[in-house]
C-alpha cells in the first residue's frame, strides 16, 4: 500500500485562505493521507472551514512552530507534510514528494513557493519578484515534507525562535547532521502576501525579534543567510532587473525589512525577550493572541 502522509496545517483567523487550501490536498493525485489542523484560538471561521474536510481538528498555541510539533505527535503517516493555510499547491505536489523520498532514497523535500494572486498591487509584486529569486536556490529554501521519524531524531522545529524556527533553522540542522533534501518540480502557490507597507514593518519588527535565537544558535549560518546583497540575486539578476520600477521598490522593500528587523532585534536584546513585547508584536501580526 501507499504509505500515508500526515499533512500538519497551523491556522490562526484563516477562515480567506483555507478552503481553497484545502480543496487543493483533496484534489491531490496522491490519496492516501490525512489531514490535521492545529488552530490557534481563531476567532472567524476557520475551525469550520476545517471540520468539512477533517474531523482531526486541534487547538494550540501560541506560535506556528509549536503547533506544527504538536500536529506531529498526532501524526499517524509515515511521511510529513507541513504547509501553511494560505498555500494551494499543484496536483501532483505529495505523489512527487513521496516519489522522490522512497525513489531516490531522500530524507526531505524543498517546497518552493511562487506567488498566485489576481490583480496583486505593488507590495504583492514585489514579493512575487522576491519568490521567483529564491525559487529553487538552496540557500533560501527549506523542506517542510520529510520521513517522520528523520524529524523526531532531530528534535522537530525549535518552539523558541517563533516563526524563525520553523523552515530555514530547520532545514541548517538537516544539513549538517547529514540528512538529504531535493527539489521537485512541483510547487506551492500563496494566495495572500503582505498587502502594506504596515504589514512588512510589522512583520520585520516580529522577525527581528526572535532572529536573536537564531543568531545565537548558528551565527555562522544567519551572517550568510541574512547579507543585504545575496548570491542569489546575482544569479537572478534578469528577473530582478526585468522591470527597473519594480526592482527601485524591491530594494525599498528590502531596506524596510532590514531597518525594522534590525530594530526588532535590538528590542529583544535590551528587553532580555521579555514575553509581554513578545505577545503585543503577535497580536500586531496575526491579531488576537
Amino acid at each position: 500500500m501507499d504509505s500515508l502522509v500526515s499533512i500538519i496545517i497551523p491556522t490562526k483567523n484563516s477562515e480567506k485562505f483555507l478552503e481553497k487550501c484545502l480543496d487543493s490536498i483533496k484534489n491531490q493525485t496522491y490519496q492516501n493521507i490525512e489531514i490535521i489542523v492545529v488552530d490557534n484560538n481563531s476567532t472567524d471561521r476557520t475551525k469550520e472551514i476545517a471540520k468539512k474536510f477533517t474531523d482531526k481538528v486541534f487547538n494550540k498555541g501560541f506560535e506556528r512552530s509549536a503547533q506544527v510539533n504538536f500536529g506531529v505527535n498526532k501524526a499517524k503517516g509515515e511521511y510529513i507534510y507541513y504547509t501553511g493555510s494560505d498555500l494551494s499547491r499543484d496536483a501532483d505536489l505529495i505523489e512527487q514528494a513521496v516519489n522522490k523520498c522512497k525513489s531516490e532514497n531522500f530524507d526531505a523535500v524543498y517546497l518552493n513557493v511562487l506567488t498566485k494572486i489576481k490583480n496583486p498591487n505593488v507590495w504583492q509584486k514585489v514579493r512575487a519578484l522576491e519568490r521567483k529569486l529564491y525559487f529553487k536556490e538552496p540557500g533560501m529554501s527549506a523542506a517542510r515534507f520529510y520521513k517522520k521519524n528523520v524529524f523526531l531524531k532531530i528534535g522537530g522545529l525549535d518552539e523558541n525562535l517563533g516563526s524563525i524556527g520553523d523552515d530555514l533553522e530547520f532545514q541548517h540542522r538537516l544539513n549538517i547532521n547529514g540528512y538529504k533534501t531535493a527539489f521537485i518540480d512541483a510547487k506551492e502557490n500563496n494566495l495572500g502576501e503582505y498587502k502594506s507597507l504596515k504589514t512588512i514593518i510589522t512583520r520585520s519588527l516580529y522577525y527581528g525579534w526572535f532572529i536573536r535565537g537564531y543568531i545565537d544558535k548558528h551565527p555562522e549560518k544567519t551572517k550568510k543567510q541574512y547579507r543585504f546583497i545575496r548570491k542569489e540575486f546575482i544569479e537572478n539578476k534578469n528577473i530582478l532587473l526585468k522591470d527597473k520600477p519594480l526592482f527601485i521598490t524591491f530594494l525599498f522593500y528590502k531596506i524596510i525589512q532590514y531597518i525594522f528587523g534590525g530594530i526588532g532585534l535590538i528590542i529583544s536584546k535590551v528587553t532580555k525577550n521579555n514575553k509581554k513585547i513578545e505577545q503585543l508584536l503577535f497580536k500586531l501580526n496575526y491579531g488576537k493572541i
